[in-house]
């Protein structure tokens, strides 16, 4: 300043910016308190299986009963008005209560009918009940964690319902039919997306329906590659093709996560089919080498694709 080369406002406004503030702490906080939800719920799993015959079965369903009521009280009295655009929270545990009270129902499904078939010999709608549940309480609250369990339980029920319907009909996902309706689910859910980002009804959801089919369908397509041994070469162009598809979304995004998806799946596919497909041939430790040399050199091919392809995204 004293050499005339900037004005004292200018200082002042440099200065006021480069003042250092109060640190924010907030996705901290935020981390902590969904770890201590986490260690709640998997602590009451941990109490129910070690203490059923002392506590017996129906103090732990009035627990667990008790436990859902609170939650979803405190939740219904300090919610804001209904909306149909995103509602602001009126505070932080107004989240993980509903959090909590959510993960404790599917819990008190799960326990219900592991003990008492409560819903049938089936286990369809064990979880069918509560997905319907969780998808109400996501939209009446305007819950994207709630919207995100409830979706994984339409996953889980589609992969029951077409599977024997038993508790074991999700079977590790290497069953053709278990994969093409995970794919399908993930095609669906990323059209439903682009309807929910055209209209008016919970237009923000857009995001949660669109991340989750993306990744079912990517997991599908690496399981048809995996397990459909006449199709894999089908398999793997549906992966390049959700591979363009999601460098496209990257990029008109500016989105990291996008690219490494769409790096990663098609990644993966390719990776099993060299080293069950091409170096078949090989054995012992012929085979190792091959397999070990192709993971180290393509990693860091990898990496630098996304570290080269991020930088253009950035500079777009």
């Amino acid at each position: 300043m004293e050499e005339g080369l900037i004005s004292a406002g200018s200082l002042e406004k440099i200065r006021e910016k480069e003042k250092p503030g109060p640190t924010s702490l907030h996705w901290e906080w935020r981390s902590l308190l969904y770890l201590g939800i986490i260690l709640f719920l998997t602590g009451t799993g941990i109490i129910i299986y070690t203490h059923l015959q002392q506590f017996g079965y129906f103090v732990i369903i009035g627990t667990l009963i008790l436990l859902i009521s609170l939650s979803y009280t405190y939740c219904f009295f300090v919610k804001p008005p209904f909306s149909w655009s995103a509602m602001a929270s009126p505070n932080i545990w107004y989240d993980y209560s509903l959090l909590a009270g959510g993960s404790l129902l599917v819990l008190l499904a799960a326990y219900l009918q592991s003990q008492f078939n409560f819903f049938g010999s089936s286990w369809n709608l064990d979880l069918f009940v509560p997905m319907v549940m969780l998808f109400f309480t996501a939209y009446y609250y305007d819950h994207r964690g709630i919207l995100g369990m409830a979706i994984l339980s339409l996953a889980a029920w589609l992969g029951i319902t077409i599977n024997n319907a038993t508790a074991f009909g999700l079977n590790l996902l290497n069953e053709p039919d278990v994969i093409r309706t995970l794919f399908l689910l993930g095609c669906g859910l990323i059209a439903l997306s682009v309807v929910i980002g055209q209209n008016r009804f919970k237009p923000h959801f857009q995001e949660i329906f669109h991340q989750f089919g993306i990744h079912f369908a990517g997991v599908a397509a690496v399981a048809g590659v995996i397990n459909e041994s006449k199709y894999y070469l089908i398999w793997l162009a549906i992966l390049l093709v959700l591979a363009m598809y999601l460098m496209r979304t990257a990029f008109r995004k500016k989105s990291t996560y996008y690219l490494v998806a769409a790096c990663l799946y098609p990644y993966a596919g390719l990776t099993y089919i060299f080293m069950e497909n091409w170096t078949k041939s090989l054995h012992g430790e012929p085979r190792i080498y091959a397999n070990l040399g192709y993971a180290v050199i393509s990693g860091l091919i990898l990496i630098g694709v996304i570290y080269r392809l991020n930088k253009k995204i950035t500079q777009s």
